[in-house]
């Protein structure tokens, strides 16, 4: 993802959103933990806020939808059988968060010079792991 524009906060979310909103996300239907990277000019310009990374977590969450109405009926109607209560029988214009809760968000710093940061969705339903390295 790159935002070279963006000086505020908001406007650099709105991008990263933008980015994330896809319908080939597997995240989309079948949970997981997406990880978003962030440069360190992305990271700067979100720290100008003073938010906190939980915070950050719930504005992006908050942002990332995906309308029903981009996926194809085949999708559609699979994804109801998976995840019925987010995806049966939903009104137009219906949307989808790109995952269960803003605790499912990943979010890490990484990178060098320049206004560019990744998105990076899972295979679907799995939990990140961490282990400590020794030096």
């Amino acid at each position: 993802m790159n935002d070279h524009g963006s000086t505020t906060p908001e406007g650099m979310l709105l991008a990263l959103a933008g980015t994330a909103a896809t319908t080939g996300s597997n995240n989309v239907y079948l949970a997981g933990e997406p990880l978003v990277i962030l440069g360190p000019e992305h990271a700067r310009t979100l720290a100008l806020t003073g938010w906190s990374k939980t915070e950050v977590k719930r504005r992006l969450w908050e942002l990332i939808r995906i309308r029903l109405d981009r996926f194809s009926a085949e999708n559609l109607a699979r994804f109801a059988t998976i995840d019925p209560a987010r995806f049966a029988d939903q009104p137009p214009g219906a949307q989808v968060r790109w995952c269960p809760t803003p605790d499912d968000l990943m979010i890490l710093v990484a990178g060098g010079p320049g206004k560019h940061s990744s998105l990076v969705p899972t295979f679907g339903a799995t939990r990140s792991v961490t282990v400590p390295i020794e030096a």
